[in-house]
């Protein structure tokens, strides 16, 4: 029986993982050895039943991707706008924008198209919205749309293996919308409406208004881009999300109570008090889960939840090392993609760390499960979202109790029991007292550098682990050395002179760095956008881990697609060494001018534009052009000028002709840019666009792709190959690292030829 049920929970557990990284096993052999483990034909070795368990799931999770890739917006209908039918899916977000504007995004769930068939589950978002939507609400809407595309980058999350967990087949802009038929009721509207009024009750400007309808209904809309970065650093964000804990709390309170009551009636019932008491606590839960919308941490949640109260009832003896292998099965036998949601493997960590705390005789104390929690399951969140600091442990140590005992309590029997709305004001005065003790934490936390690989991760959890436990099979002290690749983990060795350039893949914008033997120089820093900006998202991760200062960086010119991020990895840069063309629009920039250079590690760094003195009306040409020279080559970095510029360069710096390694393609590949002579001047062996994909600009025009191909020069486009890192060192450099290429996976198309037009050596 246990292996019977471990080689299932096997089997669903690893599908879609064995499918991300092997892709389609082999069939035949599969299905065959699949079959006799399903038959229950008697194996004698116990690794051959494994294998089998390993094909059928592997087999089982190719299933699942797909059907889930089937799903997705066809190649051939990328960009257009179709008529879409369906009914709003979980609540509708308003998003402030720039000049008063707004934004609203919400999913239609059940999109049906006579231009696609089948129904589907599309994100979109609607600027200047005409009308109010709620939860239920049925509409036809004209939306143009992109299947999933995350933007693939190291360290960053995937957004498309995310879509795909969860059953996201498309997103889109909409340009029209008529609302069909109007949500008649529901748990949807009644989750909207409940959400608006606890805001407008606790006041707007109350930490309390932002987080209590969270607490009560998952409403997180009223949260702020200054909460969510709050949470996320102090390592409390998980308090926000209706899961676990609060479907556990809520559960075990009804059923305490429950037992309680039952208890003077049941001398002559069959069952026991206990027993009796699972129903009133599973419908609790169920409706507790329904308030919060069914989201899938949630539902995860309460089938952990259904599978314990149902031992419960009918008197199982079932360990917790049973129980949470049933509730894996339960959630991925139907579903096997969840395996691919970060919050699964956040979940479910959690409970096997604790089960393993009472399995292994310690005695599970709050002390020492919270510190378990917050440095051993701490090391796999700052892996994966780069957030770890040393008030994580301190801040639950105190919320987690504080939120369990006291405000979420009060704050469900404030909005749901009539008459006792005056609980909602205490539990706000405390969520607002916690908010100033995070302040203050975060501001004296010393953030940890996240572990650099998931072999670090996983020794800094096994070092906790160690510490936990009563009686370790090993001393205590050599949990210092499972710290030791944490500490010291492997880095990129450079040779003086040697550097790496890395270009980010950020959707229609730049973002560059330099990486030397001891610096870091950046170039550009991606988008911006109302809410986020891509120096947050994509290149503060990647510093983070690098574990090196910024020494120099330059922000090309103040466009959005280029200046955006700076507000995301602001604090991270030397104010001393910021330079821009365009310092008038960029506050706290130096001015970027024609002659300034500097040496970090034997590699030049060296301005060629704009020059001092001169009038430039177009904000494009006042973007720094910065040529680096190393050992292995040289790099030119041009922004967004235009011809004139290029020609300019061309008369003063490249009359001769001047062999370049990179080029970056000036203005994303724009009509206006990438002139003949400048190509011929330059003789570039490899040329990189930095692009967003099916962006409306078109960038890179066709005439600039055949331009490039003409003249034989490779062109990398970064919406194909994903995160680009070159190596230039010395007399030994190797074809680039494309992102896409070297990590593929179904759900993220590879570079298309992209090597095809590299020069013969």
């Amino acid at each position: 029986m246990v292996w019977w049920v471990g080689g299932l929970l096997w089997a669903v557990f690893t599908a879609p993982l064995a499918v991300a990284g092997l892709g389609v096993p082999m069939l035949w052999a599969g299905l065959l050895a699949a079959g006799f483990a399903l038959a229950g034909v008697r194996l004698r070795w116990r690794l051959l039943k494994i294998a089998c368990w390993v094909v059928a799931g592997a087999l089982w999770g190719d299933a699942a991707v797909q059907q889930g890739l089937a799903g997705w917006l066809p190649p051939e209908q990328v960009g257009e706008t179709l008529l879409l039918v369906g009914q709003v899916a979980d609540l509708p977000v308003t998003v402030p924008q720039w000049q008063d504007r707004q934004r609203l995004d919400f999913v239609l769930a059940g999109a049906s198209s006579s231009q696609w068939p089948g129904r589907h589950r599309v994100r979109l978002r609607w600027y200047d919205p005409e009308v109010a939507l709620r939860p239920g609400d049925r509409v036809a809407v004209r939306a143009r749309l992109l299947p999933p595309r995350g933007w693939v980058n190291e360290g960053t999350q995937d957004r498309s293996r995310l879509d795909l967990a969860r059953g996201v087949d498309a997103s889109g802009s909409v340009a029209e919308l008529a609302l069909l038929a109007p949500a008649a009721g529901g748990i949807g509207v009644y989750r909207d409406r409940l959400g608006q009024q606890l805001a407008e009750r606790l006041g707007a400007h109350r930490p309390g208004a932002r987080v209590i309808p969270a607490l009560v209904s998952a409403d997180r809309r009223h949260l702020s881009r200054d909460d969510w970065t709050l949470l996320q650093v102090s390592g409390t964000a998980h308090l926000m999300a209706i899961s676990g804990l609060h479907i556990s709390l809520v559960a075990g309170l009804v059923w305490w109570l429950a037992r309680g009551l039952l208890t003077p009636w049941s001398a002559n019932w069959r069952n026991t008090p206990a027993q009796w008491a699972v129903w009133p606590a599973l419908a609790a839960a169920a409706g507790y889960a329904a308030l919060a919308g069914f989201a899938l941490p949630t539902l995860r949640a309460l089938v952990m939840l259904l599978v314990a109260l149902v031992a419960v009832w009918a008197r199982w003896r079932l360990s917790g090392r049973a129980g949470l292998l049933l509730a894996a099965i339960v959630v991925l036998a139907p579903d096997p993609l969840a395996a691919l949601d970060n919050s699964f493997w956040l979940s479910f960590s959690a409970v096997a760390l604790l089960i393993w705390l009472a399995w292994s005789g310690a005695r599970p104390g709050l002390l020492r499960m919270e510190l378990l929690l917050s440095l051993g399951l701490g090391a796999l969140t700052g892996w994966l979202f780069t957030h770890w600091g040393l008030a994580s442990p301190l801040a639950n140590l105190v919320m987690v109790p504080l939120f369990s005992l006291a405000v979420i309590p009060l704050a469900l029997l404030g909005s749901l029991v009539p008459g006792l709305g005056w609980l909602l004001d205490v539990a706000a005065w405390l969520v607002q007292g916690c908010w100033y003790a995070l302040d203050w934490l975060v501001a004296h936390d010393p953030l940890l550098p996240p572990p650099a690989s998931l072999l670090a991760m996983a020794l800094v959890l096994l070092a906790c682990i160690t510490v936990a436990m009563t009686r370790p099979p090993w001393p205590r002290w050599l949990a210092l050395l499972l710290l030791l690749p944490w500490l010291w983990p492997a880095d990129v060795t450079l040779a003086q002179g040697d550097f790496d350039l890395i270009v980010f893949d950020v959707g229609q914008g730049q973002a560059t760095a330099i990486r030397t033997a001891s610096h870091l120089v950046l170039y550009d820093l991606g988008p911006g956008w109302p809410g986020g900006d891509a120096g947050g998202l994509v290149l503060r991760p990647w510093l983070v881990r690098q574990r090196r200062p910024v020494t120099l960086a330059f922000v090309s010119h103040a466009d959005l697609d280029h200046a955006g991020g700076l507000a995301g990895v602001r604090e991270l840069l030397p104010e001393e060494a910021l330079y821009s063309g365009d310092p008038g629009a960029l506050p706290g920039t130096r001015a970027c001018l024609r002659g300034q250079q500097w040496q970090l590690d034997e590699v030049v760094f060296e301005v060629l534009w704009p020059p001092p003195a001169m009038p430039l009306r177009q904000r494009n040409n006042t973007s720094c052009v910065l040529r680096i020279s190393g050992a292995g080559g040289t790099v030119l970095l041009t922004g967004d000028i235009t011809r004139l510029v290029e020609y300019w360069l061309v008369a003063q710096d490249f009359r001769d002709p001047a062999p370049l390694t990179i080029l970056q393609v000036p203005h994303h590949g724009s009509r206006t840019s990438s002139s003949y002579p400048l190509l011929r001047a330059l003789q570039p062996e490899w040329a990189i666009a930095t692009a967003g994909y099916a962006n409306r600009f078109g960038h890179p025009a066709e005439i600039i792709r055949a331009r490039y191909a003409e003249l034989g020069i490779p062109l990398l486009i970064s919406y194909e190959t994903g995160m680009i890192v070159f190596s230039l060192h010395g007399s030994h450099n190797p074809a680039p690292i494309l992102w896409r290429e070297r990590y593929p996976r179904p759900w993220r198309p590879a570079a298309s030829s992209v090597m095809a037009g590299r020069h013969s050596e």
